[in-house]
């Protein structure tokens, strides 16, 4: 989707729409989910509807089921390439820090690393320092993380 010239806006609304119907939590494997969410994280960015994004994020983090779990991770992951602004990560601050700091204390070891990914590039994102202040207690919960996931043999990068 890197070529956007000659795209009708509500092409991307079509797409999107089509896209968010055909996700199978239980159904599809990871690598499908991730490649939809790249498409997805990209087109609600062009549509400058960040917000609607994030709040389907934290449905899908909120969600008992391990697959939306990770892939609500990987979008928040994605998402921060996009650089969210400072006003979208001040009103939603303290949603990104409890989904964060629930996620990296799932059961599944899985959905603990996708966290991880994403809290880090998240935080890595964050240029104002006040905001980043505030994300400080979640130190200690990155680290249990990272040698949860080393003991367990998980990688990072998958």
């Amino acid at each position: 989707m890197d070529n956007t010239e000659g795209v009708n806006p509500s092409d991307y609304a079509a797409m999107q729409e089509a896209v968010l119907q055909s996700l199978d939590f239980k159904n599809q494997n990871m690598v499908l989910l991730k490649r939809k969410g790249d498409f997805i994280s990209k087109v609600f960015t062009l549509q400058n509807k960040n917000e609607q994004l994030l709040s389907l994020l934290v449905e899908w983090a909120q969600s008992e089921d391990i697959q939306s779990k990770q892939f609500a991770m990987y979008i928040f992951e994605k998402q921060t390439e996009c650089h969210l602004s400072d006003e979208q990560l001040m009103t939603y601050k303290d949603s990104f820090y409890t989904i964060f700091e629930k996620s990296m204390q799932d059961q599944n070891v899985s959905v603990r690393v996708a966290a991880l990914r994403a809290t880090a590039s998240f935080l890595l994102s964050i240029e104002n320092k006040q905001i980043l202040e505030q994300f400080k207690p979640l130190t200690q919960v990155l680290l249990d993380t990272t040698v949860d996931a080393l003991k367990s043999d998980q990688f990072l990068g998958e």
